[in-house]
């Protein structure tokens, strides 16, 4: 069994794909016959290749905010989510005036929310070509 081949089981442990059972199994399988200590001065053994613990996304961090109106951008906001939370003051007025207008309370969205939340909180588009949308990223 070559590396490339121990590391591609490994990875589908990490990735979920099949379970620590299984792929012990697949590990088992692909081990060469053993060597006689005749037929070899030296018998290498393989080294184990650390498991990585599947990836865990990042907890959201940024606040967007996008409006347009008659198809043309109005507002297009990034902000640091911690910081949205404790100072909506760094939000430009622009966009409070808007948010408003759709009867969108920042503050108590902003409350509302967990460190797991991640992707769009409020998708909003009328018929005349206006949309806000609230996500966090």
């Amino acid at each position: 069994m070559t590396t490339e081949e121990q590391a591609r089981v490994l990875r589908m442990v990490a990735d979920g794909k099949i379970t620590a059972e299984q792929g012990a199994a697949l590990l088992d399988a692909l081990q060469p016959e053993p060597v006689t200590a005749a037929s070899t001065p030296h018998v290498i053994e393989a080294s184990a290749v650390p498991v990585r613990a599947p990836a865990v996304p990042a907890p959201a961090r940024t606040l967007v905010i996008h409006i347009t109106e008659d198809g043309e951008p109005r507002v297009n906001v990034r902000i640091p989510l911690g910081l949205a939370r404790t100072a909506t003051k760094f939000i430009p007025r622009q966009a409070h005036d808007y948010l408003e207008r759709y009867e969108i309370d920042l503050n108590d969205l902003l409350a509302g929310i967990g460190n797991s939340v991640h992707g769009p909180l409020i998708e909003i588009q009328d018929d005349e070509d206006n949309t806000v949308r609230i996500a966090v990223e």
